[in-house]
């Protein structure tokens, strides 16, 4: 098994631009411990949800890093991107193992699959902005809600161009909440207002493993979505 320094885990994002609304919608699709498990989400993650017949198109491509990405439009202009984030570990992450588990007792019960925090961004282009554009910020997942906390509220300023310690941070204008707390998430906001940005939110969430997908029958347009974390804008 590989050491935690060579440890990553794989978030498969889903992302919707609908350009006939004017409004766009991220989505953490899941999570997983190996690419292999990404790779075959990231290229179902669509068509388990709608046939394929219902795209206008409907592309797979994979990179150099052998990451899976996907790109598809619907009739309505929709256009659709699934994509694969590779984040390191936190400490204490043990990975799926690799070869055949032993044949467990009656007794002996599997692992329960860790929960790790990560921390998401959303830029706003406008005041009237309502959904803005959302991404995981940080390359690294966290074991603890701490840990993630105190590293939102460093994304949030160095998203500001400043330390935490700089005094000049006093001149921006900033919402924050549960800074330091080991039992409720960070969620601060920033009033920037650049030329392509107005202002940003900064927020802490909560990932679990999902487990590798089944293949699904082929035919019907629609299914009944999973449970799936919401990262664009409230």
């Amino acid at each position: 098994m590989p050491s935690n320094t060579d440890a990553y885990i794989y978030h498969v994002i889903r992302h919707t631009d609908d350009h006939h609304n004017g409004g766009s919608d991220t989505q953490v699709r899941g999570m997983y411990t190996t690419l292999k498990e990404a790779n075959a989400a990231a290229r179902v993650d669509l068509t388990r949800e709608w046939s394929p017949t219902f795209f206008v198109s409907h592309e797979v491509e994979e990179d150099d890093e052998g990451m899976v990405s996907v790109e598809a439009e619907c009739p309505e202009g929709e256009m659709m991107s699934v994509y694969i984030e590779k984040k390191k570990a936190p400490k204490g992450l043990t990975k799926a193992p690799t070869s055949k588990p032993k044949a467990k007792t009656s007794a002996e019960k599997p692992a329960a699959p860790k929960d790790v925090w990560v921390i998401m961004q959303t830029d706003y282009v406008h005041h009237t902005d309502e959904k803005g554009r959302s991404h995981l910020a940080s390359s690294d997942a966290y074991g603890s809600l701490l840990e993630a906390n105190e590293a939102g509220r460093s994304i949030l300023c160095e998203t500001c161009g400043f330390e935490e310690d700089d005094d000049e941070l006093e001149d921006i204008e900033m919402n924050e909440e549960n800074i330091g707390s080991t039992t409720k998430r960070y969620v601060g906001y920033a009033y920037i207002q650049e030329d392509q940005r107005d202002h940003v939110k900064v927020e802490v969430q909560k990932l679990g493993f999902r487990p590798a997908p089944t293949k699904q029958s082929k035919g019907s347009k629609k299914r009944k979505i999973e449970e799936v974390i919401d990262i664009s804008s409230d």
